[in-house]
């Protein structure tokens, strides 16, 4: 069976994050663990950065869909997603840490931010039968970045709320937001349960 170079470099970055602080590993240590050459290494990254994008794509990041027809399916995503950020605890700690260019920190903001612009315009377009407005997007946009701030700062907190609690509140934003736009009964035509379900009392 051919060996995954990437899963490889990947798995010998976490196991070095048990006894060596993330900033401090280095590509030499990775070419150390795993015997490969400098040459390998970026053949397959262009820096520690991207190894690190990489393992949050691949290890946690992988319960999401392109698109979430459900709330339902949204909620569960969220759980999955921050049970994998517990499971990787030590390494998401150190990596949003990291200030250097190309961090997680942003990676992470993109990542959400470009995935709810694309699945609230496919639902509003599913709905108006026309392009958002010139509003929308910051709207959006406003809400994405503070969902992550709010996952970075759960994490920085050393967790004080269990998956399913984080999962419950950040859902019920993200239904306020199609609320606002009148959208929330397009999701009735793709699920078969009650939205309103996932609503938690505070």
């Amino acid at each position: 069976m051919a060996i995954n170079i990437k899963e490889m470099f990947g798995d010998h970055l976490l196991e070095l994050v048990n006894t060596k602080k993330l900033e401090k590993i280095t590509i030499n240590d990775l070419l150390s663990k795993t015997g490969a050459s400098r040459q390998t290494f970026y053949n397959h990254f262009c820096d520690k950065n991207d190894l690190i994008q990489w393992i949050y794509s691949h290890y946690i990041l992988t319960a999401f869909p392109e698109h979430a027809d459900t709330m339902f399916q949204y909620n569960l995503c969220l759980v999955d997603y921050y049970n994998r950020i517990l499971k990787y605890k030590k390494f998401m700690t150190q990596a949003i840490q990291m200030t250097c260019q190309n961090n997680l920190k942003g990676f992470m903001q993109n990542y959400l931010i470009n995935w709810e612009k694309s699945w609230m315009k496919d639902l509003y377009v599913y709905k108006y039968k026309s392009s958002p407005p010139d509003n929308f997007y910051f709207i959006v946009e406003y809400h994405s970045v503070g969902c992550v701030n709010m996952v970075l700062k759960w994490i920085e907190q050393d967790f004080p709320l269990r998956p399913e609690e984080l999962a419950n509140h950040i859902t019920n934003l993200r239904l306020s937001i199609l609320k606002y736009w009148n959208m929330d009964d397009v999701l009735q035509n793709f699920q078969d349960i009650d939205i309103d379900c996932i609503t938690v009392a505070e």
